[in-house]
């Protein structure tokens, strides 16, 4: 009995021992999930701000997606006004384009039909110019001839002087063969009868010197006349080689101021040739641009604009094939250069257009057919400006 409460008493001892054990276990384990319980509120406190802040950052973010919306929408709306204006500048430069094409192309025609008429006056004045220089020959050759009528004019004047000369001499005999005369009557008469015969011979010697004194007489007067009149003459001739000398000096200055004046007239048709072949040239770049901007002007209207043509149709391939560029440039060494880039021009268009016909455009495709376009469009630009300066040398 003693022993059976004893040994109850030691389980209940070891009991109670076990229960104090698992009071303490318990206990332990409560601290360490009161612990856990601590570090998870913690960690929830710490989830709660984080949640708090993102919910205030969530906010935030919807504040600025409603803002950045806004501005994308705003964006969108500039782009869209943008774009517009855009399509109504190239649709007014277009327009402009056109315009100032047609005023060119009138322009032009109408330089070159001034040319040709300044041409014209080219001609007239090489024949002015001939005609000056056949006057001008005449003038030296009728001053020559002048100068040689002086000469024997001169000549005369001396002549009539030695015939005067000659008279006088001859003056001199009658003189001489009167008194002769005089003294062979004188002879006579003293000779009575016998100088009869002699006295006659005397009287006609007598009537002879007479006659050649009246010859003598009237010979120093058309001496006389003709040495007058030659003196005449020689002091209309001089005033005749006066003028002859004037209007030769005059002649020839208005010679040299007609070469002048041809010189310049040369030089000023050169540069109006060399002006309406730059305007030609230029027409031609107009041309080039209005094919380029109705080609980008079929992008935004999403569909072409004008009706696509080869490069032998179009307004620059009609004026390099057929038009003036055939008339006047074609035999520049750079002219058969611009076939080609030209062509790729309107390739890169065609690329364009048949991208326009897609349910979806290929931007990509379409910016690489404009970049070729442009590539080829700067050396359409260089080889017109080669045209240009070639034609200036030829």
């Amino acid at each position: 009995m003693i022993f059976a409460r004893k040994k109850q008493n030691d389980k209940h001892l070891e009991s109670e021992e076990l229960y104090k054990k698992r009071i303490i276990e318990k206990d332990a384990m409560i601290d360490s999930l009161q612990n856990e319980l601590n570090e998870k509120e913690e960690l929830i406190n710490v989830m709660k701000k984080e949640i708090e802040t993102l919910k205030h950052d969530n906010r935030e973010l919807k504040a600025k997606n409603i803002k950045t919306d806004k501005q994308l929408q705003t964006a969108n709306d500039s782009f869209k006004e943008l774009f517009s204006l855009f399509g109504l500048e190239n649709i007014h430069l277009k327009s402009s384009i056109i315009d100032i094409q047609s005023n060119l192309a009138s322009a032009t025609s109408r330089a070159k039909e001034s040319l040709e008429v300044s041409s014209n006056v080219e001609n007239d004045f090489s024949t002015a110019f001939s005609n000056i220089t056949s006057i001008v020959n005449l003038l030296n050759k009728l001053l020559e001839k002048s100068n040689n009528v002086a000469t024997i004019i001169s000549n005369l004047s001396v002549n009539a002087k030695e015939i005067e000369k000659s008279v006088q001499m001859i003056d001199s005999v009658v003189m001489q063969i009167k008194i002769l005369s005089l003294n062979a009557s004188v002879e006579a008469v003293s000779a009575g009868e016998a100088g009869k015969g002699f006295a006659v011979v005397a009287n006609e010697v007598k009537n002879l010197a007479n006659q050649t004194s009246s010859v003598s007489t009237q010979i120093q007067k058309i001496v006389s006349g003709i040495q007058e009149e030659i003196k005449n003459t020689n002091t209309e001739f001089k005033e005749i080689d006066n003028s002859i000398s004037v209007i030769h000096k005059h002649t020839n200055l208005f010679d040299k101021e007609i070469h002048s004046l041809n010189d310049t007239t040369k030089h000023f048709l050169g540069e109006l040739d060399d002006l309406g072949d730059d305007v030609f040239v230029s027409l031609a770049k107009i041309d080039h641009v209005l094919w380029k901007t109705n080609s980008y002007l079929s992008v935004y209207e999403n569909k072409p604009v004008f009706k696509f043509v080869d490069h032998h149709n179009c307004r620059l391939g009609k004026w390099y094939f057929e038009g003036n560029g055939q008339k006047y440039f074609s035999s520049t060494p750079s002219y058969k250069k611009l076939n080609q880039p030209h062509a790729n021009v309107h390739n890169g268009t065609l690329k364009v257009f048949e991208n326009l016909e897609k349910e979806t455009l290929n931007f990509k495709e379409i910016n690489q057919a404009f970049q070729a376009i442009e590539e080829s469009s700067t050396n359409i630009f260089s080889i017109l400006d080669d045209i240009s300066k070639e034609a200036k040398k030829a």
